[in-house]
């Protein structure tokens, strides 16, 4: 008998668990994503993707929110643009795939050679300055990849003719750690998609930070940031059905049958 209330327990649960109609969040603002320049570095392609980006809400009275854009950056030729969802947010943390590939030439005024680059960004975590980041649907935010001057070091040991390449893991990993420790992220005033000298100067709404971020969080496409899709019920069941629940109640009328025999 006690199979049997288990199994007419799950039942109950699943029939509670109603499509998810998703999480509703505010209307989005824009985000432009741009990298900083470096005046003795000519950039004639600096293409990547980037995969998702997670909105870190749930310790600022929101929600954590993934959403999925695979968005294709050539950052030589200008700024990619997302949404970003409307609420307050503690951070974001952008996930890129694959490598982020720069060609073109350096000249520092004494040597000049080429540049050609692979870079292994992994995730890029910004924490808000204050308390939560509030975004609306008049937000114009300017994300920059690392900061103005992030390549003078590895031009100082280049002779004349020689290639930037980072093959050497160690120099790899110190430009990864430019986009991991300097990126930012700026009220863009302008619009342009790009950070200017005064947007700068008044200072970031996001920097380099780490996050709490809940992995099993909800999720939006990259199309839409009108709602997050993917919440299950508050007793946790699966929303589409079990398709073991109907043996489980088969066998536990069994069990019952057994026992009164």
């Amino acid at each position: 008998m006690r199979w049997l209330a288990i199994a007419l327990l799950l039942m109950g649960c699943q029939q509670e668990a109603e499509p998810d109609e998703g999480i509703a969040v505010g209307n989005p603002g824009l985000t432009s994503v741009s990298m900083a320049i470096t005046d003795a570095v000519s950039l004639t392609s600096a293409t990547g993707t980037l995969n998702r980006v997670r909105f870190a809400g749930a310790e600022c009275g929101g929600v954590d929110l993934t959403s999925y854009i695979d968005l294709p950056l050539d950052l030589a030729l200008e700024p990619a643009d997302f949404d970003f969802p409307g609420g307050p947010w503690c951070g974001l943390i952008l996930d890129f795939t694959g490598p982020l590939v720069l060609t073109g030439t350096w000249d520092d005024g004494v040597a000049l050679g080429d540049v050609d680059l692979s870079l292994n960004l992994g995730s890029v975590s910004l924490g808000a300055v204050e308390d939560a980041l509030d975004v609306d649907q008049d937000s114009e935010l300017a994300f920059e990849l690392a900061a103005p001057g992030w390549l003078d070091d590895a031009l100082l040991d280049l002779a004349d003719g020689e290639t930037l390449d980072a093959e050497d893991p160690l120099e790899h990993d110190a430009l990864v750690a430019a986009f991991a420790d300097d990126s930012q992220l700026f009220d863009d005033g302008d619009g342009d998609g790009v950070v200017t000298e005064p947007e700068r100067t008044t200072g970031p709404v996001a920097t380099a930070m780490e996050l709490r971020f809940e992995s099993a969080g909800a999720y939006i496409n990259g199309e839409s940031s009108d709602a997050a899709q993917g919440l299950g019920s508050a007793c946790g069941c699966s929303s589409g059905g079990s398709p073991a629940l109907p043996l489980f109640l088969l066998l536990a009328v069994r069990r019952s049958r057994r026992r009164r025999s």
